[in-house]
């Protein structure tokens, strides 16, 4: 009915939707003649590409890996083998150059030296020359290693290059005994009984002997001798220790003896004694084996000379030195070679490297003087000529140096290097790297030669 609501109770139809037209399906488009059926292109096909051969490194890119012949195989086999054998060789030859470079500046590429380089790098050290002495007794000025030992009444003090203190030791000897023999310092109570041992480091070894210290050797192993009084019985008692003070050879002597030396290796230990026969004075010479108890290797005796000052050069030669000299003895077969110049007596003298330094002034002069350098052959390697009035000489590692009242000289074997203006109270010299270190009474002063 027109304008009837419809009831609530009556459920709403739901509109179905409308159909989508239907579209007519696509005619297949037919040739209309067999002519055009026959003429009709075909359709076109791509065709693949061969993908390309990977090609082996040491192969030319000509030949495709597939296609290898046996001999191309061979060859690239080769170089491959002559590849890694040029590789091997490489770094074999740098292990070797490695090797060798070290092998050759062990002395500074050694673990210990690189510890105290570091060390002195980070400390740095405090002061530089001149260096205060007053009040300290400076007693014995020695050079070990690049560095300045000085020896006072209480302390065993080391200094670098620029005068800075980098090591102190408490050592306390009345009447002190020094030597020095590479990075090693030995301080001995000469007529007590104590020792001390050191480096840069550190205190090695502190230990005392059964009996009064009459003298000692050092070498560069570390490895000292001590001559001293002997037990009952006995004149003298010559005893070797190691680095660690260890006892590694002891004899017990008859004769008087003066003086003690030590070999480079330790193999061996020469020792010099005195005896009066029928009113002559003579002096004994004498080498030991430190790994036997016989009866000595080789014996020297000089007659009315007194062989004061013992020392081994660097190549296994023994240095006697006495008032007129020195006396070169060969340890394998006893020979010896004197160096005795005419109307001479000997001032001073230093045993260093394979040569001896023997400052030397005519009988009947008061002042001047030359000193003589002697090689092991007992030949004189230089002379040289210095004036004022004679303090010290010392050696370090084949160089020397000469104090006067006025100059300070540098030399070696190979002649003067230079010399220097000093003060008068100048008591000792060492040779720093080519500059004059000189103790005097109250400071310590550095000085360039020229």
């Amino acid at each position: 009915m027109v304008g009837r609501k419809p009831s609530p109770l009556i459920p709403k139809r739901k509109k179905k939707p409308a159909p989508k037209p239907q579209t007519a399906p696509r005619a297949e488009a037919t040739p209309d003649t067999d002519e055009e059926l026959v003429n009709r292109p075909a359709p076109v096909q791509r065709k693949k590409q061969p993908s390309k051969p990977r090609i082996k490194r040491g192969v030319k890119p000509s030949a495709p890996q597939e296609q290898l012949s046996t001999e191309d195989k061979r060859v690239l086999r080769r170089r491959r083998q002559r590849r890694r054998l040029i590789i091997r060789i490489a770094i074999l030859a740098a292990v070797v150059t490695l090797g060798v470079v070290v092998w050759l500046n062990w002395n500074v590429l050694a673990p210990d030296k690189v510890w105290i380089w570091i060390q002195d790098l980070i400390s740095g050290g405090t002061g530089s020359y001149p260096v205060d002495l007053s009040g300290t007794g400076a007693r014995r000025l020695e050079q070990a290693e690049g560095y300045t030992v000085v020896l006072t009444e209480s302390h065993l003090t080391y200094l670098n290059g620029s005068g800075a203190e980098v090591s102190r030791y408490g050592c306390s000897y009345a009447d002190a005994l020094m030597r020095v023999e590479g990075k090693y310092v030995l301080v001995a109570e000469q007529s007590g009984v104590r020792l001390h041992l050191s480096n840069r480091n550190k205190v090695l070894k502190e230990w005392e002997t059964k009996h009064a210290i009459r003298a000692v050797s050092l070498n560069a192993q570390g490895q000292c001798a001590v001559l001293t009084d002997g037990p009952q019985g006995y004149q003298v008692q010559l005893c070797v220790y190691d680095e660690e003070g260890t006892l590694l050879y002891t004899r017990n002597i008859n004769r008087n003896a003066m003086d003690v030396a030590l070999s480079p290796d330790g193999s061996t230990v020469s020792i010099t004694t005195v005896e009066a026969t029928n009113g002559t004075l003579n002096t004994h010479l004498e080498v030991f084996s430190t790994t036997a108890s016989g009866d000595a290797l080789c014996d020297y005796v000089a007659e009315d000379i007194l062989l004061y000052r013992i020392g081994y050069l660097s190549g296994g030669m023994v240095a006697a030195v006495h008032e007129q000299g020195v006396v070169l003895m060969d340890p394998a077969n006893g020979k010896t070679t004197a160096y005795t110049p005419d109307r001479m007596r000997v001032l001073g003298y230093a045993i260093s490297g394979n040569s001896v330094a023997l400052a030397m002034r005519p009988y009947g002069d008061t002042a001047g003087g030359e000193v003589a350098v002697v090689s092991a052959s007992g030949e004189e390697s230089c002379c040289v000529v210095f004036s004022g009035e004679f303090r010290h000489l010392s050696g370090c590692d084949g160089q020397y140096a000469l104090l006067t009242d006025g100059h300070a000289y540098l030399f070696s074997a190979d002649g003067l290097d230079g010399r220097a203006a000093v003060p008068a109270d100048g008591q000792q010299v060492v040779n720093a790297a080519g500059k004059a270190v000189v103790m005097g009474r109250n400071q310590l002063q550095m000085f360039t030669v020229k």
